[in-house]
């Protein structure tokens, strides 16, 4: 757990500095299908860690 910690540190502290330089490239989002209760999908979005804490100023 705290090798996950540190690594997240340093990935916070490099998305933090493409923000402050204007290089920030955002990852895809991730897209997958959710089965519904009747049988049919539907389709979901879903925001990377990356794109997540760029919405939350990090």
């Amino acid at each position: 757990m705290k090798d996950f910690a540190m690594e997240l540190e340093d990935k916070l502290a490099i998305i933090h500095d493409e923000l402050k330089t204007g290089k920030y490239e955002p990852s895809p989002v991730k897209r997958v299908e959710i089965e519904k209760g009747d049988g049919g999908k539907r389709p979901l979005v879903r925001a990377t860690l990356t794109i997540k804490a760029k919405a939350l100023g990090l």
